[in-house]
């Protein structure tokens, strides 16, 4: 991937690249992207989506612990922060009592949506057998289908343009577009 692509990434998403900068007895990151340009928006989209289900899981477990404190404070008597709480976001008064009222009687503690999912750090991406490889360390199984789906985009999109493409090639396979594919055969022969 061109240099420029890579630093877009790395700096949008310096969680996900940390291991970019860690010699390589340690990772296999150091080498940068190895794939083809036209990857970029695959690549981009896979590490949003993996970025933001961590930070949606992590938000959501803050926001169960968050409130769990609050209602313990209101079933032990003091129901000042629990009113604060509804009041922030933008419950009217008569509401509020209602609300703090069925909260104190059912104690229904929160659970965060889903586990907190391990920050996620890529050891490596390369092309291999014309698709997209990912390798983790962190994450969860929705992280995994994420690269999973990365890797199924990439088996229909040409690694060098971006453009819908197939795979090709004898010896080494490559995904490509018909203009790409002539271009890397012109190339070849000269």
């Amino acid at each position: 991937m061109k240099q420029e692509l890579e630093e877009q990434l790395y700096n949008k998403y310096p969680k996900l690249f940390k291991q970019r900068k860690l010699p390589m007895t340690q990772t296999a990151m150091c080498f940068g992207l190895e794939c083809g340009s036209g990857w970029f928006d695959i690549v981009d989209r896979m590490c949003s989506l993996i970025q933001g289900h961590i930070d949606q899981s992590r938000s959501s477990a803050f926001y169960a612990k968050e409130y769990n404190r609050v209602l313990r404070q209101a079933i032990n008597g003091n129901d000042r922060n629990l009113r604060f709480r509804y009041k922030k976001f933008g419950h009217k008064d008569e509401v509020i009592e209602e609300y703090v009222k069925r909260d104190i009687e059912n104690k229904p503690f929160r659970q965060p949506f889903r586990e907190v999912a391990p920050q996620v750090e890529f050891t490596q991406i390369k092309e291999k057998f014309g698709t997209l490889r990912a390798y983790i360390t962190g994450g969860d199984e929705y992280c995994h289908g994420i690269i999973s789906m990365a890797v199924s985009m990439s088996a229909i999109t040409c690694e060098e343009c971006g453009m819908p493409g197939k795979q090709r090639g004898g010896g080494w396979i490559m995904t490509l577009c018909d203009n790409c594919e002539e271009a890397r055969k012109t190339r070849k022969f000269k």
